[in-house]
């Protein structure tokens, strides 16, 4: 329903302020679950004017309303939450949250396509860092191939005969290797 709602917001005239009536209507309303909806449909409308209202509800203690909002940055369209997923994914002890960040922190930097490939390989070098689990270091792993370059090669072979990624990191190498002899 959230989608459906955030398609039909994102036809308005006037881009700028396609959640401006959202906004508003989180803003009067007291009902966490209420709150936590219109929050999704904020996330999905993606409008950067919206990212300090979400950082205010993120301090919430409330978890519904928590969960919506870092779902909603994790799902944003562009780089302009990086920042606020990294210091999810750093200082959150909620692993739901964590991943989501991670999640988020991975798509992000990967849609940087021109960005240098050593600069977005150190990037994704920190979010490896953050990774709780095994299945965020394959998540991230998987990314290094698209940007092709000598650290990404170095850190991928590094982990090659790690128990928990080591066959992702070699699968990893090997497209790197082969996108450098290119």
């Amino acid at each position: 329903m959230a989608g459906i709602i955030a398609a039909w917001a994102k036809q308005s005239a006037r881009p700028d302020a396609r959640s401006g009536y959202f906004r508003n209507l989180l803003g009067a309303e007291k009902q966490p679950e209420k709150q936590a909806f219109l929050i999704s449909i904020i996330g999905k409308i993606g409008e950067r004017n919206s990212l300090p209202l979400l950082r205010n509800y993120l301090k919430s203690q409330n978890p519904k309303i928590r969960e919506a909002v870092v779902r909603s940055l994790s799902d944003w369209p562009e780089v302009e939450a990086r920042d606020d997923l990294r210091l999810i994914a750093r200082s959150s002890s909620d692993l739901k949250e964590k991943v989501l960040a991670i999640r988020g922190l991975v798509r992000l930097t990967a849609s940087e396509r021109y960005r240098r490939p050593e600069a977005v390989v150190e990037s994704l070098k920190e979010v490896y860092s953050l990774c709780p689990r095994a299945e965020e270091r394959k998540l991230v792993l998987a990314a290094f191939p698209d940007f092709p370059c000598e650290p990404g090669l170095s850190f991928c072979q590094s982990l090659a005969n790690g128990p928990e990624v080591g066959p992702e990191a070699r699968t990893a190498a090997e497209k790197i290797s082969q996108r450098l002899r290119k």
